[in-house]
């Protein structure tokens, strides 16, 4: 089981705003952190990318593939993906330890959050409250459906 927070920070400009994302409890899981806020939902183009990866591999219309960005590294199979930090080791930097999650897990995690991020981004909004007031209200949710590490 995976427990994770849908937390919320301010946007101070153009218009003032709050921005949603997801923080798994496990530090093991910092690098599902980091793809799924940093690299998936705030690039389109690697988005749509690294989402018809994963459908094609799942498919099999894609042999296993390997992509990544400046931060992150994917190697994706039908059964599995493994996010690899490519400051592993670095000292001077902020790293995460590999993290391997089923394929069709890491799939569905991807499309239900980009169809909900701006849902409760909306909603967060409208509430008037604090950044500080919304995450204190956020609350852990436990789910089996979100990738499971290998190492657990």
């Amino acid at each position: 089981m995976v427990q994770y927070k849908i937390r919320y920070f301010d946007i101070p400009v153009p218009k003032p705003h709050k921005r949603a994302y997801l923080k798994f409890m496990d530090v093991r899981y910092e690098g599902l952190t980091f793809l799924i806020n940093d690299t998936i939902t705030t690039d389109l183009n690697w988005e749509h990318s690294i989402v018809n990866q994963l459908k094609k591999v799942l498919s099999g219309e894609l042999e296993p593939q390997g992509t990544g960005t400046n931060r992150t590294t994917l190697e994706t199979t039908k059964d599995t993906t493994t996010i690899i930090d490519h400051f592993w080791g670095d000292e001077t930097m902020d790293y995460f330890e590999d993290v391997v999650v089923p394929t069709k897990d890491l799939y569905d995690l991807i499309i239900w959050w980009i169809q909900k991020k701006l849902e409760v981004e909306i909603e967060a909004d409208k509430s008037g409250l604090s950044e500080d007031e919304l995450n204190a209200q956020s609350t852990i949710i436990d789910t089996e459906k979100l990738p499971q590490n290998d190492e657990e």
